[in-house]
């Protein structure tokens, strides 16, 4: 009996003994289960068991080796340059521009030998293609510039930003105080303007990935031996006027007008320039008067020039300034002013740019008065 009772004791405590080695080896086992997959156990945070799928399906980067679905949501800019050689620049350029158009872009500037085009991101690759044979490619660039950052953080802050700006009209509503009111009232016109900015930011960058820019430039080469065409001495100056180029070139000197009621003065410019804190700008340039022209002469050549890259150009007087009013064709709208001034052997030239409608009705008065005010 007393050997019956060992012998059962034995068995007991062998059966626990392997009882509990298998516990701790399935415990080990889960454990290093639970790290390779990023467990609670590994980690502290729950499994996720569907992001490390789906990097697994995206992958091996480095190595050249993409599986899955393509990655379609960066935002992406295009830009590219082309410079040619041809007998006729202007028809080149002319035939690029209606290409363009034809499109569904637009041209954002243009002179005698240089246009820059905006062309709709998905149409671009094939127009551009189609450029480089209009003539002899003397050189030509593509560059690519991803704005998917930029975009999201834009996006993000504007969100937050709006988000902000409901938690304070609440506020608003609930505070004790006139004082406190106030207070809130500053906080939700700051939040206002910024959220302007930001949407104004967004506009930008939306349209920088929905238009990919082109330079286009051209020069002349000899049609049966003889020189290229060139234009007229004197007139060349007129074909760089437009908001985008402020500068004044060699041989032009500088005059002054009124600073207009809500800009400042850039005084350290080479060329007398006033600004508005929102975009508006005003600029002069002095001139030769060569070949020599009274007022309307020089302002039906400006007008001439400027015809095909505006949607609509009115004729207005300011003081002794004659000037055009040049309304863009693409959108956003913006408006562009330029007047001249006949004097003597001297050609005052004013030009003035807004950025858009509402700027422009902001500003109106203002520029009018200046140039009302004659040179200074």
């Amino acid at each position: 009996m007393v050997l019956r009772w060992l012998i059962l004791t034995i068995l007991l405590t062998l059966l626990s003994a392997c009882a509990t080695a298998s516990k701790y080896t399935a415990s080990r086992d889960m454990n290093a289960d639970e790290a390779a997959f990023g467990s609670p156990a590994a980690s502290g945070r729950p499994a996720n068991i569907g992001v490390e799928l789906t990097r697994a399906k995206n992958v091996d980067l480095q190595a050249g080796v993409v599986s899955g679905e393509p990655d379609t949501s960066r935002q992406v800019h295009h830009e590219g340059s082309i410079r040619l050689r041809a007998t006729q620049p202007r028809q080149v350029l002319e035939q690029a521009t209606e290409w363009t158009r034809d499109a569904g872009g637009y041209v954002e500037s243009l002179t005698a030998q240089h246009v820059v085009l905006q062309i709709p991101a998905p149409r671009f690759r094939a127009l551009y293609a189609q450029i480089l044979g209009l003539g002899d490619v003397v050189n030509k660039t593509l560059a690519a510039r991803d704005v998917t950052e930029e975009f999201h953080d834009a996006d993000l802050r504007l969100s937050q930003a709006k988000a902000t700006r409901d938690r304070l009209l609440a506020l608003i509503e609930k505070a004790a105080s006139q004082k406190e009111k106030l207070r809130l009232l500053r906080e939700v016109e700051r939040l206002t303007a910024d959220i302007e900015f930001l949407e104004a930011q967004l506009a930008r960058l939306q349209t920088l990935v929905a238009y990919s820019q082109l330079t286009l430039s051209v020069e002349g080469r000899k049609n049966f031996g003889e020189s290229p065409l060139k234009e007229l001495r004197g007139f060349e100056w007129v074909d760089s006027l437009g908001p985008e180029n402020r500068g004044g070139g060699r041989e032009v000197g500088k005059f002054s007008l009124a600073v207009p009621l809500g800009f400042v003065d850039l005084e350290e410019s080479a060329l007398w320039s006033a600004v508005s804190p929102d975009g508006a700008a005003v600029w002069t340039q002095k001139r030769q008067n060569e070949p020599t022209g009274d007022t309307k002469f020089w302002l039906d050549a400006v007008r001439w020039r400027l015809k095909d890259r505006f949607a609509q150009i009115e004729e207005k007087l300011l003081g002794e300034f004659s000037l055009l009013r040049c309304l863009s064709r693409e959108d956003p709208r913006f408006v562009y002013w330029v007047g001249v001034l006949a004097k003597d052997d001297r050609l005052f030239v004013v030009q003035a740019y807004f950025p858009s409608l509402n700027l422009e009705q902001s500003y109106d008065a203002a520029v009018a008065a200046s140039l009302r005010g004659g040179v200074k």
